[in-house]
């Protein structure tokens, strides 16, 4: 018997599949071109950001972003500002966009560590002590060589988004295969 999400999985097996081949060829050119990947993605957040701010202010005026309108101000004037930085200097911000994502990420290990090492004390045992550590040691040395974790993060993306999209490849025709397995006869003869 198929749940409602493997149902939906298998009808939408195309589109696995299409993700799948986008994800691999973005882990492809991060490691073989990575400079050149790097500023077509950063181009295209700087749209993005840009778009999705011009949104944010426009939905200040909706009747329900009149409730929120604060805020909505506040993150569209950040998507617009950072959008414009990104696509006036997208050299600059394609170079500098790994090394702030590792100092966030170095941030993020430093304060998730201490909370596992917060948990273990409040009985979630020796392992979350581990992982503690190791986010703590992790996160210090991506703090300690932004520009090194940096210059090694695209391809660290790279190759997990390689994994990524052979994974999704793998999966579309498995649930292209589930979906030949459990079709009524009327559609196999449609297929």
């Amino acid at each position: 018997m198929q749940t409602e999400q493997q149902a939906m999985m298998s009808r939408s097996w195309g589109w696995m599949l299409v993700q799948g081949l986008a994800t691999l060829i973005i882990g492809f050119f991060l490691i073989t071109a990575t400079a050149a990947t790097l500023l077509v993605l950063v181009t295209f957040i700087g749209f993005y950001w840009l778009v999705r701010g011009i949104i944010d202010l426009v939905a200040m005026f909706t009747p329900e972003g009149r409730a929120h309108w604060g805020w909505l101000l506040f993150v569209g004037l950040l998507g617009v500002f950072a959008g414009l930085i990104v696509l006036r200097h997208p050299l600059y911000s394609s170079a500098l966009a790994p090394t702030v994502l590792a100092i966030i990420l170095g941030i993020d290990g430093l304060i998730m560590g201490f909370a596992n090492i917060f948990r273990s004390s409040a009985g979630d045992g020796f392992g979350a002590f581990v992982l503690g550590i190791l986010d703590i040691i992790i996160g210090a040395i991506l703090i300690a060589n932004p520009f090194i974790a940096g210059a090694i993060l695209p391809f660290i993306l790279g190759f997990f988004a390689i994994i990524g999209g052979i994974v999704l490849i793998i999966n579309a025709f498995r649930y292209r295969k589930m979906r030949k397995m459990t079709a009524v006869p009327e559609e196999k003869k449609a297929a």
